[in-house]
């Protein structure tokens, strides 16, 4: 039984002014804001305001990273958060895949028809498609080749995952949302981390050594760790097929259906690809890759001097997660550009990386790095008397739709 003391205390709280109410409702958790909504009538109508022409701006701020003015489709913000609060781990980030030597990009997203979180693979083709390559003489030297460069950037039509009131199975820790399309199955396993001091050999985890982490995990999946123990910054995805139940003649089927393939996602966090004045260049890119099509770069600015592209997509020469060129040195301009195509820019000594098939036989050769703007660059590889190009791509922009 509460004593007088504790009954006083108690109403002076409850007597609060509305304002230092709110400050205080403001800086609380999720359970204790729902706890606090059940104390008095007084204190649930700030927080879940029975007239729906205000909005419950207090469960708006229990999911930022939404970014959200309206809870659309849900009719409040609580019952969004309600639906998505296991998953807001996975919004706006962009994930990398270790998919052999191509890899790909998902990037989270809110979905404002279904009000889920959706995992969505990003593209890039050339205008007129990847196959299509138009090269035009250099004006500065003729044996040179400059590719245009268009790049078609988009969101595939369908998310691979998508996430609302979908929940952990607690016997393994693993997220398997309930639509599935035709025979194609997949889930979302958590992931923990790795200690660096038992990272024997690179290979074996992921986000690979070029890509800056905090954390890194195993590729093998063979952990299953609890929701205390997972991280937000990697994932595992679970592929498999089914044909209604039906083996397939030649092929070796588990319990589940064909047997599945493991997939492991890391985030590239925020701070490595968002540009600022002391590293303009840091972002991620689209890059002209000849007869591979578009290939996603990580600029990665470790310094204000200093640049280093690693790839986020690849191919069977250089796959993803290896560098694909350096410049040591920004400050070390060679000339400025006096040609049509990039007059008054600065040029600058770089390295780009080459190797045969299967990453075999790598060097670094001459290159040059022409900074047409903070959002374009152009590199001259002097062994293949080419000029490619690149182009920053708006991620933000993706998850978040068009600034205003």
């Amino acid at each position: 039984m509460a004593s007088s003391d504790e009954k006083a205390n108690s109403a002076a709280i409850q007597s609060c002014p509305n304002e230092i109410l709110q400050l205080i409702f403001q800086n609380l958790n999720s359970v204790s804001l729902a706890r606090c909504s059940t104390v008095c009538s007084h204190w649930r109508e700030l927080i879940d305001p029975s007239d729906p022409s205000i909005p419950d701006r207090l469960w708006a701020r229990q999911a930022p990273c939404l970014r959200l003015k309206s809870p659309t489709p849900y009719t409040r913000f609580r019952d969004l958060y309600a639906s998505l609060r296991n998953h807001l781990w996975l919004h706006g980030k962009i994930w990398m895949s270790n998919r052999l030597w191509t890899g790909y990009i998902l990037l989270s997203t809110y979905n404002l028809e279904t009000g889920a979180i959706d995992l969505t693979n990003i593209v890039a083709t050339r205008l007129g498609g990847n196959h299509r390559e138009d090269l035009v003489p250099w004006s500065r030297d003729e044996s040179i080749s400059v590719a245009t460069f268009d790049p078609q950037v988009s969101l595939w039509t369908s998310p691979l995952l998508s996430f609302d009131n979908t929940v952990l199975d607690p016997n393994d820790n693993e997220i398997k949302p309930s639509m599935q399309e035709r025979s194609f199955y997949c889930s979302l396993l958590r992931a923990s981390a790795v200690p660096p001091e038992a990272q024997v050999l690179s290979k074996k985890y992921w986000p690979p050594p070029h890509i800056p982490a905090a954390q890194r995990t195993d590729i093998s999946c063979e952990d299953k760790p609890s929701r205390a123990d997972a991280i937000d910054s990697a994932f595992h995805i679970r592929k498999w097929i089914m044909f209604g139940g039906m083996p397939v003649p030649g092929v070796v089927m588990s319990s589940n259906g064909i047997d599945s393939q493991i997939e492991t996602f890391a985030t590239i966090s925020e701070e490595h690809y968002t540009p600022d004045k002391d590293h303009p260049y840091r972002g991620i890119w689209v890059g002209d890759y000849s007869t591979h099509g578009c290939e996603f770069i990580l600029f990665h600015q470790e310094t204000p001097t200093k640049l280093k592209a690693v790839k986020i997509t690849g191919d069977l020469n250089v796959p993803c997660g290896e560098i694909t060129f350096v410049v040591d040195d920004l400050r070390a301009v060679i000339r400025v550009a006096d040609e049509r195509e990039w007059p008054g820019a600065k040029v600058i000594s770089a390295k780009g990386q080459i190797a045969q098939q299967l990453f075999r036989d790598s060097e670094l050769v001459d290159a040059e790095m022409i900074c047409v703007s903070f959002d374009e660059i152009a590199l001259l590889w002097h062994f293949s008397s080419r000029i490619c190009r690149f182009r920053r791509v708006d991620i933000e922009g993706f998850i978040y739709g068009p600034r205003e």
